[in-house]
């Protein structure tokens, strides 16, 4: 794991994990929460790996951590700014189960909350889960296309507010800045979803082109815009028109095929990382047009 300064363009701190990791966040007083694959060192027992994937809270400048103990089958972790929470999203045993393990920050730190765990209404692998700025909001993803995928659930009342069927398997999911709509994208379908209130529209990506397929997404302003990663190019699905309207080619001199992606606070910039080069790309989002990469070596 690196934290890399941008404006700097150094690497600040780096860490050795022991096992891939899943999925990443910062967390509060600019720590690091990680979610490390089955796999890592147990600190307790010399040549034993964890069976199951952990939580683990990073310092700043990564030289120290505290690993918790999660729910079997954990996919993926966000924090919560309004909410000063981190939330795992885990299938249980059988990977069937899904849950929301929440770890609150008050009043004694993540490193040693209680987790309080909400079981979600389901039969089905969970993949990827987002929350709103203000907290008010939880999206899930699961691994199905013949029943409920998307689930959308209310954090302050713990109770789900929707459940819905969007087109093909969705794996990665976002919440727009104002909470007013969500977004999913489905790699076997190609399908880039918008949800708002009741109403529920989708974008399709041209199989096999240089943007297919969409595996992870973001969210634009107001949900009018999102963008996905997974292919060679990150496309800009249009909501309004309905169409997928423009596309940034990545690394022009090279093919590489995109992994993951955020979108900076203001919108513009575009950060995006890539399944086999260790650099994360650089998109103008107002021209969607490349800007440089960051190199990590």
């Amino acid at each position: 794991m690196r934290i890399r300064d941008i404006a700097s363009k150094k690497t600040v701190a780096i860490a050795e994990l022991g096992a891939p990791v899943l999925a990443l966040a910062f967390g509060p007083r600019e720590s690091a929460i990680v979610l490390v694959d089955a796999g890592a060192p147990d600190p307790l027992k010399e040549k034993v790996a964890e069976s199951q994937p952990t939580l683990q809270i990073l310092s700043t400048d990564l030289t120290s951590r505290v690993r918790r103990q999660l729910q079997p089958n954990a996919h993926d972790v966000v924090w919560s700014e309004a909410t000063q929470s981190a939330i795992v999203l885990a299938g249980g045993s059988n990977d069937l189960h899904a849950s929301l393990e929440i770890f609150s920050d008050r009043p004694m730190g993540i490193a040693t909350a209680t987790p309080e765990l909400i079981e979600l209404p389901t039969y089905t692998s969970p993949r990827h889960l987002a929350v709103s700025d203000d907290g008010s909001r939880v999206a899930v993803t699961f691994a199905t296309k013949h029943r409920a995928n998307l689930l959308i659930f209310d954090l302050p009342a713990r109770r789900t507010v929707s459940s819905l069927l969007a087109g093909g398997t969705p794996s990665g999911v976002a919440i727009d800045a104002e909470a007013t709509a969500v977004v999913a994208c489905s790699p076997d379908s190609g399908e880039i979803a918008r949800v708002t209130g009741n109403k529920s529209q989708s974008v399709k990506l041209v199989p096999n082109s240089s943007a297919w397929p969409p595996e992870m997404v973001v969210a634009g302003a107001n949900g009018a815009k999102a963008y996905s990663a997974g292919g060679l190019d990150v496309p800009e699905a249009d909501f309004e028109t309905g169409t997928i309207a423009r596309e940034a080619g990545l690394l022009p001199t090279e093919h590489h095929e995109s992994s993951s992606l955020v979108l900076s606070p203001d919108g513009k910039t575009l950060y995006v990382t890539f399944k086999d080069r260790n650099g994360v790309g650089v998109v103008d989002v107002p021209s969607m047009q490349w800007l440089r990469e960051i190199e990590l070596h």
